[in-house]
Parts: structure tokens; sequence; C-alpha cells
């Protein structure tokens, strides 16, 4: 049997190197996000019952969206839409048909809008041209509906969805550092000779 002292050393050289092997797993599934300005640059086609996601971010410290969304045709119509501004949350409901809240400053039954806004940081955004009967009260479905969008989204981060293999990374992770310690507690109750 190991005297004390030696069972002590190989204890704390158990737990120093299952630190040190965790560490890479932890690293790999990290995903910090980085301030930047997200831009929203483009113009697309909606087709009649359809709906659209112009940006998507996560809004960090001191994050603002500026933006500009017209209904640019087809020409010689006036067609109006929704222009939804949600957060990660609502955005589920409302791609899954059930009720949801917009954030201030969204609009419905409009042919533009501009938005100057503080976002709370932290929180994750949709923006939304949406060409369909829904939400009550918006605006009616139109036939193919052109809609451009221009503006920044300030000091916000890529908006991900998770990401399935950074799971897969975490069960590799755990997987090797639990082999790992048992292997360590092997040695630790082997007697030396």
């Amino acid at each position: 049997m190991a005297r004390g002292g030696e069972w002590v050393r190989r204890f704390l050289l158990a737990v120093t190197l299952v630190f040190l092997l965790s560490m890479p797993v932890l690293a790999l599934t990290a995903q910090p996000v980085t301030a930047k300005n997200i831009d929203i640059n483009g113009e697309k086609n909606i087709g009649v019952n359809s709906w659209e996601v112009l940006a998507s971010f996560r809004a960090l410290n001191n994050a603002r969206l500026v933006a500009e969304m017209r209904v640019t045709g087809p020409p010689g119509t006036n067609y109006t839409m929704d222009f939804l501004l949600l957060d990660v949350e609502n955005y589920n409901l409302y791609r899954n048909n059930q009720s949801f809240n917009v954030v201030p400053g969204s609009s419905l039954k409009t042919d533009h809008l501009t938005l100057n806004i503080t976002l709370q940081s932290g929180m994750g955004y949709y923006l939304v041209a949406d060409n369909t009967d829904q939400p009550s009260g918006g605006a009616y479905a139109h036939p193919s509906v052109q809609c451009s969008a221009v503006g920044i989204a300030k000091d916000c981060g890529a908006l991900k969805e998770s990401n399935p293999s950074n799971g897969l990374i975490m069960v590799a992770g755990i997987g090797v550092i639990s082999a790992a310690m048992i292997i360590l507690l092997l040695l630790i109750r082997r007697n030396p000779r």
C-alpha cells in the first residue's frame, strides 16, 4: 500500500492532469461573440404568404439598430407589408404560427420603416419582412412583393443556432477525461514496488 505522502502526491498529479486535459475541450466548445457591426443590405423578393429574415444578430453592450426597410415593388403597386423585430423566443413562436410579441419599433401594414433603437444587451434578434395575413391587424398577403433593407446593427455579434458538432466535441472530451481519471485512479491504488 502506498504511503500517505505518496498517495497525496499521486492524487494531486491526477487532479492536475484532469484539469490540463479538460482545458482544450472547454476551449473548443466555447464560442466567444465578438462585437462588430452587422451590415443589413439587400433586396428580397417575398412571395405570397411568405416571409424572410433580413438580418439576425446578438446585441452586445450599447448595441443599436439603425436600419431602413422599404417595399420597392413591383412597380405601380401600393403594397404594404409587416416589418417585425423579434427576440429569439418570439421569433420561434412566430415561425411556428403561435401567438408572439414584437419588439417596440416594429411596424405593421406599412410600405417603409426606419429604425434607430437601442437593443437589450445579450439578447438575440431577428429582423423579418412578412408578406402573410398574420399577425392580426397586419398587412394582407400580396402577390410577390419586393423589399429592400439598408442599415447596420452596431456593436452586435453573430446570432448562431446551436451547433451539433459542439455537443460531439463535448461528449468526446468528457470521454477522454473520464478515461484519464480511471487510469489515474488505478495508478493511485497500485502498490509501489
